[in-house]
């Protein structure tokens, strides 16, 4: 039987009052005050739910009871909602103290309403396809189902995700749904392999190597490396440098070659192109360039 609070039955008193105060009511004893609200009938039509955000349906109504235990609330809770306790959420609106026989005694006010357990859920990509993954999982799928790693498998091959998935992951998943029976989000479900950027080449010689490059820069107010490889006759020009002399087929410079890198692969199976390393130097005019041993000389 649910009893509703009376007009003449006595007031709540706050915490913050002294127990003092507490035994001058002279309280009789109670029972424990049950409020029932509930928004909506016990059975109710489709159109009486609301759609979240996730896709979910979610039950709008909810129960608020005077309590003493948690443990018993959530018992009265799932008979007077029908609803199996690991369906239940709770928050708790207040606390209180009230004087019972003579003693203080805490009690809460909580309002208890079903999880959502069942609804849509999308399948994420990355904008690099590198990562794949879930934006919520329920316990239940729409049709009322136990999620199990199967459904999840099957919905990640409709999406034709082949690379890299995490069934380790999607297991724990699965395993957290059925102990905790709560969604959960952004939970990951494929991982791709980013491509590897190549070397940059190494300067193993240079007949520029005897200037102080950094005394340079501190004087020209750019590196040196920077007034070698432009293209520009007024930057020559306006940051000049000491002249080099060489015969023709003089070896001026020699550099390991670029490394080309590991290519990736995206969570559909497509292979990412890697990005070679740069070059130390540019040929400029009679300028000869040859591949030889891994090197390259100018």
């Amino acid at each position: 039987m649910i009893k509703k609070q009376s007009k003449n039955s006595p007031k709540i008193e706050k915490s913050d009052q002294s127990a003092s105060e507490f035994h001058e009511m002279h309280l009789k004893k109670m029972d424990f005050e049950i409020v029932k609200k509930i928004l909506s009938d016990q059975n109710l039509a489709e159109d009486d739910f609301q759609e979240t955000e996730a896709g979910a349906v979610e039950d709008d109504r909810f129960l608020e009871l005077t309590i003493e235990s948690l443990e018993d609330g959530f018992k009265k809770a799932s008979d007077l909602l029908s609803v199996p306790i690991k369906e239940l959420r709770y928050k708790i609106a207040e606390k209180f103290l009230k004087n019972v026989d003579g003693e203080i005694v805490e009690f809460q006010k909580i309002e208890f309403r079903r999880k959502l357990v069942s609804g849509k859920s999308q399948i994420e990509i990355s904008v690099d396809k590198l990562s794949a993954y879930f934006d919520v999982v329920f316990p239940k799928t729409v049709d009322g189902k136990e999620t199990d790693e199967e459904y999840l498998l099957n919905r990640i091959k409709k999406k034709n995700i082949k690379y890299g998935i995490q069934h380790e992951e999607i297991k724990k998943n699965v395993l957290k749904l059925k102990e905790n029976y709560d969604a959960l989000k952004n939970t990951i479900i494929a991982k791709g392999q980013p491509p590897v950027g190549g070397e940059d080449c190494e300067v193993v010689y240079s007949l520029f190597s005897n200037f102080e490059e950094i005394n340079y820069s501190e004087a020209k107010g750019k590196s040196l490396s920077e007034i070698l490889n432009s293209s520009l006759l007024e930057t020559i020009k306006e940051n000049y440098f000491p002249a080099k002399y060489v015969s023709k087929g003089e070896l001026i410079a020699t550099t390991t070659e670029p490394g080309n890198g590991k290519d990736g692969i995206d969570v559909f199976g497509n292979p990412i192109k890697a990005e070679k390393g740069k070059l130390a130097f540019k040929a400029g005019e009679n300028v000869k360039v040859k591949f030889k041993d891994d090197h390259i000389n100018y």
